[in-house]
């Protein structure tokens, strides 16, 4: 986009990206930030990481500041601070679409929920205005997972008998403008300039990414539920249970708040596990919704301590965020800096930046690996010259640059080599 100064299509290889037919909006703010900042990680990933911490702050200043629950607004945010399956790859940590689309969904969800609850009818066209608005992004953010919640939604205004109030008030309507002007307005205008992009997003994102496993990322229903279990809600998870009992003496807005925020987080979970393609990062919207849960059960916990230990209300809130908050702060950042988990074909950016003094070499690798397209891109603007060669095109007198562990066994397997780099799985080899 910003090479080409055309903001309307995506692109990949410079080409039209009629693959990835999301709509743009993540990718216009990292535009922005690479014409601000230049190309490197840092405008890529930006963008992810303050929409991370937006929807932390938006959830702490809704409990506190809406609800007047101070401290359920803190144990919120700290909670979602401290989700693995929040501060992760493909969420908050990388160059991903999903940290943009959790802040618009919350934002919409909790505004909807406020609007059903308000009695002012000033402040509740504002709300709809809001909430209208945060919806066309989520959806100008990853398409149609943007509208996913809609339907509990609707089914909560009905529960409520809102319907009839929300089908009177002329904002309704006027959101539905916005929402067509937004989110039709780009769809008509990309299938106007990309003839075949509204079949591809058919294909790709709704009928074909739902009913067929795309690139047999796939699992059994209860793949996303095994998930949170394992990993990627603990040791949150264990604080459930005793939201459902605090719940109960909570007041009625309180209490209808929360089983609202419950039924959302186990509908969005139902749909995705019923989608044939499973990905890890597709549970990802939940996540601020079951963190105001669980600090329900944390807040009520914490009071009580108050009530029956301290009168110093902020020595003890140190005392007991250290107590509940510190080993899983500690996990999530040795997870952020010390990574286990990483794959070896995002290997390349650590040992290119191992090895300054190597500045021209072939990088080995087969298949799809946009990392590598981003990084040759970079380093090349830096004056490398890298070339991008599959295993058997290799000649001897080139130097190699190999990560993937099956590229590393083939190339192992059918050249003779000198190794004059290594690290973790990467290599760099002259070839004989």
């Amino acid at each position: 986009m910003v090479d080409k100064g055309e903001w309307l299509t995506t692109y990949f290889d410079g080409q039209p990206d009629l693959w990835n037919t999301k709509p743009p909006l993540m990718i216009w703010l990292q535009a922005a930030c690479i014409k601000i900042f230049g190309i490197g990680e840092l405008a890529l990933r930006l963008p992810a990481a303050i929409s991370g911490l937006l929807t932390i702050l938006f959830v702490c200043y809704f409990c506190w500041k809406i609800l007047r629950r101070k401290y359920l607004g803190i144990f919120a945010a700290l909670v979602l601070l401290t989700t693995p399956g929040y501060l992760t790859t493909q969420v908050t940590r990388t160059g991903d679409y999903d940290a943009l689309l959790i802040l618009f969904t919350t934002i919409f969800l909790l505004t909807i929920f406020q609007w059903i609850q308000s009695d002012s009818a000033e402040k509740k066209n504002k709300l709809l205005i809001i909430a209208a608005g945060a919806l066309s992004l989520a959806v100008l953010s990853k398409s149609i997972v943007g509208l996913l919640f809609l339907p509990v939604v609707m089914a909560w205004i009905i529960w409520k008998q809102k319907l009839p109030v929300l089908l009177k008030t002329s904002q309704f309507y006027f959101g539905i403008g916005i929402f067509l002007c937004l989110v039709g307005g780009y769809y008509g205008f990309r299938e106007f300039y990309n003839p075949g992009y509204l079949e591809a997003v058919w294909q790709n994102e709704i009928g074909g990414r739902y009913l067929d496993a795309q690139e047999d990322h796939t699992g059994p229903f209860s793949f996303f539920f095994k998930r949170l279990w394992e990993v990627k809600f603990l040791p949150w998870l264990f604080f459930l249970p005793l939201s459902l009992v605090f719940v109960r003496k909570e007041p009625p807005q309180i209490r209808s708040f929360i089983y609202f925020l419950m039924i959302a987080a186990l509908w969005f979970l139902l749909v995705v596990s019923f989608s044939t393609t499973k990905l890890e990062w597709y549970d990802a919207p939940v996540y601020p919704l079951l963190a105001i849960v669980v600090a329900l059960s944390i807040e009520n916990l914490f009071l009580f301590f108050q009530a029956t230990f301290s009168s110093n209300k902020l020595a003890l809130l140190i005392v007991f965020g250290l107590a509940i908050f510190g080993m899983p702060y500690k996990k999530i950042i040795s997870t952020i800096y010390l990574p286990s988990h990483t794959h070896s074909v995002n290997f390349y950016s650590g040992f290119i930046k191992m090895i300054p003094q190597h500045k021209k070499f072939t990088i080995v690798n087969e298949g799809y690996n946009a990392h590598i397209q981003f990084y040759k891109r970079l380093y090349e603007d830096q004056g490398y010259e890298i070339k991008r060669k599959f295993p058997s095109q290799l000649v001897a007198g080139e130097t190699a640059m190999i990560c993937e562990d099956l590229v590393n066994e083939k190339v192992h397997a059918n050249f003779n080599f000198e190794i004059l780099e290594q690290w973790r799985t990467c290599r760099l080899v002259l070839i004989k």
